[in-house]
């Protein structure tokens, strides 16, 4: 543990039950820093048809400390989608 800067995990993964050990492992909880979702522009289309997995990341706020930060981008987020993005239980519940 502790021999990382960085973790690149698919959305797939990061939400799986391989991942879960690692992401409650206090060592990993202690040197978390940063979570960063990549192609946020996609946002409108998570859902039951597209990438379900990225829907499914809030189960990785229960997992993690409040205090982390979240950080989303994309190279061409809409406005619409941007709004998706801040206020995603408007758009999914």
């Amino acid at each position: 543990m502790g021999k990382f800067t960085h973790v690149l995990l698919s959305p797939e993964l990061a939400i799986s039950d391989k991942f879960r050990p690692t992401a409650m492992h206090p060592g990993f909880q202690d040197r978390l820093a940063l979570v960063v979702v990549d192609g946020a522009h996609l946002v409108a289309q998570w859902d039951k048809d597209f990438r379900t997995d990225y829907a499914q990341l809030h189960q990785l706020c229960s997992l993690f400390n409040r205090d982390v930060p979240w950080f989303a981008c994309s190279a061409t987020l809409d406005m619409k989608t941007l709004h998706t993005v801040i206020m995603p239980d408007k758009f999914f519940n």
